[in-house]
């Protein structure tokens, strides 16, 4: 893989870009400066799951952790929130009505990143895999640096997956997509955070309520000043009616128009954390650029 600056870009011409296109992407990657802040919308989905979630309920909560960088992240004020975190968030319905604004407790029903914090008698380790909290960890000390670099605005709205349970006989929603973009978080109130609810915490159901801030005609998937991030379950993202799909169709790009029906994107060729797309209009077209986050690599942002 090379670096960021060489990539290759998928437009809305995506079979016969033009030379001259071509040029000014190339133009813009080696002289940033020279052109606008763009606003893009970065799609990710989740980091890499542990074997079993801690629970505060059962497993003694932070004290059961390894993970000295996940207890930084987790502090408010010097004192250990965790399972509550303290952000300002908007909040989604499934059915894409807006719920209430303003409530700043934010509290996760477990921790399910994988990390060191796994051990024999709690989770077991998985073996051969990237820890998740490295990835979101490495994710949130980067992201700013990445996005300036390449003349992309700063993230200004964070759309995941409400991590919360309604009572405490539901069934627990997934709280990684919302785990991964924590360390990012956590120090960022100004970002504007979307809480989208599930339907039935069914991650395999795209809610309306994502559909409809990337579907609506007037820009909703975007901040008035920024960027946004999107990260979500494998299952929602791909697909015909997940989340890339949508936002290819949003950004007038062709593709292949069997490619998400015959599993171009499914979820498993979208790797948890790893697999990067980010959208933009670039001189009146709809682009898509797409590489690899790795959290192991000195720089972790590459593109084909």
């Amino acid at each position: 893989m090379k670096s960021f600056p060489s990539l290759l870009v998928c437009t809305a011409t995506i079979l016969g870009v033009g030379a001259a296109f071509n040029s000014l992407l190339a133009e813009e990657r080696a002289f940033p400066a020279k052109f606008p802040i763009r606003q893009v919308v970065v799609v990710i989905r989740h980091g890499e799951d542990a074997k079993s979630r801690v629970a505060p309920d059962k497993d003694g909560g932070p004290n059961d952790w390894l993970s000295a960088g996940w207890k930084e992240v987790s502090n408010y004020n010097g004192v250990m929130s965790w399972p509550s975190y303290t952000h300002h968030f908007f909040l989604i319905g499934p059915d894409g009505e807006a719920g209430p604004e303003g409530d700043t407790n934010i509290k996760v029903v477990a921790h399910g990143l994988s990390g060191d914090w796994q051990k024999d008698g709690i989770s077991g380790k998985v073996e051969g895999k990237v820890q998740g909290e490295k990835q979101a960890l490495t994710l949130g000390k980067s992201l700013d640096g990445f996005l300036d670099s390449h003349n992309f605005a700063r993230i200004g709205r964070a759309i995941t997956m409400d991590p919360r349970r309604d009572n405490e006989v539901q069934n627990d929603p997934t709280p990684n997509p919302f785990d991964t973009l924590w360390p990012y978080l956590h120090d960022k109130p100004n970002v504007e955070l979307y809480l989208v609810k599930l339907k039935n915490n069914d991650p395999v159901d795209l809610p309306d309520g994502i559909k409809n801030l990337i579907d609506a005609e007037s820009e909703k998937v975007l901040p008035s000043v920024g960027s946004s991030i999107i990260c979500w379950t494998g299952e929602g993202l791909s697909g015909t009616d997940g989340v890339l799909a949508r936002l290819y169709k949003k950004y007038n790009i062709a593709t292949d128009e069997d490619a998400f029906a015959k599993g171009g994107y499914s979820k498993g060729q979208i790797g948890k954390c790893y697999n990067v797309f980010i959208f933009y209009w670039g001189d009146g077209k709809g682009v898509v650029e797409k590489g690899i986050f790795d959290c192991e690599a000195e720089n972790p942002w590459k593109f084909e």
